[in-house]
């Protein structure tokens, strides 16, 4: 991850995620690894005054941190807020790794837009795509622009999270564990030294791929996710990924944030209220038309309702089962 971000001496990182987050501890033990400054901000302190942690590291030679999609948009949201820019507070940004969940290309075009007038570069912006099991970062694209580190593939729109970090192979596979032609979707594996041995105390992954459980596929040898397996729901026949339904919906006005809730062979469109309501039918109506099959219903809930794992992502299984339940309302 060093190699990636070209960490030097004089430089410095900013780690504003909990530390149990995964990006959070990492962060914090390659900046120890590498002998770098680092300031760590308290998360709530930061969800309230970002631009104050932001200036901590303003006279680093090099700046460097870690920002889920999340806090691409939020931050976006808050410096759009400031009345004058200061076109020197992200000129030393040399690294901002973005991942631990899907990248929307709106968060990045906000982001990018919010922070050209503040002096930074958006090649400083590294897709990733990583997981516990090899100690955290897999792959990494740095970005160029939309078309280069987007693909569109129908309704969604796909980050190019790039090619394995040194050290590590990666390769793409069908249900029969053949290897997929270009751009043909399958199961994610990786091994390599950085993997860990293997959950059954017997399978060494460094030498023995291990099935990360995402399914994507390679273009041009780039690896663009459509979700975890477990996320798949299919349909009269037809799969379609809960984050690429998530992104559509996304995309309809007033909706801030939606989760998507496989049940069974259908699914339900989870919207958290914010400061005003959702057209729930208009809603239901634009993920049919993109793609051709209906929610089962779109339902909105508090946003303290949405429950979310350790590292921020959605609780799927736990808010269907409150669903099914009858709980969730």
């Amino acid at each position: 991850m060093s190699a990636v971000a070209g960490r030097e001496p004089g430089h410095a990182g900013l780690i504003a995620l909990p530390l149990h987050h995964d990006m959070g501890l990492i962060g914090v033990l390659t900046s120890l690894v590498r002998g770098l400054g680092l300031v760590i901000e308290e998360p709530g302190t930061f969800l309230r005054r970002p631009m104050a942690a932001l200036r901590l590291i303003r006279d680093a030679e090099g700046a460097h941190s870690a920002f889920p999609d999340f806090m691409l948009r939020y931050l976006a949201a808050r410096i759009g807020e400031a009345a004058e820019p200061d076109p020197q507070l992200f000129r030393t940004w040399r690294i901002v790794f973005c991942g631990a969940e899907p990248i929307r290309r709106r968060s990045v075009d906000a982001f990018l837009a919010a922070t050209g007038r503040w002096g930074f570069d958006p090649t400083a912006l590294v897709f990733c795509s990583g997981l516990a099991e090899a100690a955290l970062m897999a792959t990494s694209h740095r970005y160029a622009d939309a078309g280069t580190s987007f693909w569109t593939d129908g309704p969604a729109t796909a980050a190019c999270l790039g090619t394995p970090v040194p050290g590590l192979d990666l390769r793409v596979v069908d249900e029969s564990g053949a290897g997929c032609a270009d751009a043909e979707a399958g199961s994610v594996r990786l091994r390599g030294p950085t993997l860990f041995d293997g959950y059954d105390g017997a399978t060494d992954h460094r030498t023995t791929w291990f099935d990360t459980g995402d399914l994507g596929c390679l273009r041009s040898g780039r690896l663009h996710l459509s979700g975890r397996r477990g996320d798949r729901v299919s349909v009269n026949g037809v799969n379609v990924f809960a984050t690429d339904i998530e992104q559509v919906a996304a995309a309809v006005a007033g909706v801030a944030e939606c989760v998507v809730l496989p049940r069974g062979d259908s699914f339900a469109v989870v919207v958290p209220e914010r400061a005003r309501r959702i057209d729930t039918r208009h809603l239901a109506t634009c993920v049919t038309t993109a793609f051709g099959t209906a929610p089962e219903a779109v339902i909105e809930v508090s946003h303290s309702g949405i429950a979310r794992t350790a590292s921020g992502k959605p609780a799927r299984t736990h808010r269907a089962a409150r669903l099914d339940q009858g709980l969730l309302r």
